[in-house]
């Protein structure tokens, strides 16, 4: 646990230092995030050492942590000006619902199986199928020449007659 803490806290910080400076979008780094928790989670049950395993639960904590940073940055990303705030609002909505009903979920599939290898594949398969999404969103935003931002216009403001 202690590692995952150490690699949640790097993730983090890593994460608001370099996501702004990175050449490619938050919508590129939250894919590769999800690419690089889905490889872990999928080596988690081919490791049997005690190293290894600390070093893919290291791993596996900093794609966590960017995980829950990126989302606000991301949701700004691809909306407008005007949808902007429900986008936001939509994400952690979202985030909410999951962690609500995810114990329910993991304890009732433990209680009919006897064991979380169903959940472990549950998990990693989430992970692919965000990754799948992120990378098709990221496709058509190219395709579409969309921009990061909205530009606003400053328009000159000038002084009207004095009275």
């Amino acid at each position: 646990m202690l590692w995952m803490g150490f690699g949640d806290v790097i993730g983090r910080i890593l994460t608001a230092v370099c996501s702004d400076r990175l050449p490619v979008s938050r919508l590129c780094q939250y894919a590769i995030t999800d690419i690089v928790a889905a490889v872990t989670s999928i080596c988690l049950p081919f490791i049997s050492t005690e190293k290894g395993l600390t070093v893919a639960l290291f791993v596996l904590s900093m794609p966590r942590a960017v995980l829950n940073i990126l989302p606000a940055a991301l949701s700004t990303e691809i909306s407008t000006d005007e949808t902007r705030p429900e986008a936001m609002a939509l994400v952690y909505l979202m985030f909410g619902i999951g962690a609500l009903i995810t114990p329910y979920i993991t304890d009732s599939i433990y209680d009919v199986t006897g064991t979380y290898d169903l959940t472990w594949i549950l998990c990693t398969a989430l992970y692919v199928i965000a990754a799948i999404f992120l990378l098709l969103a990221l496709h058509i935003k190219k395709q579409n020449n969309v921009l990061v931002y909205d530009r606003v216009e400053k328009t000159e403001i000038r002084p009207t007659a004095e009275l």
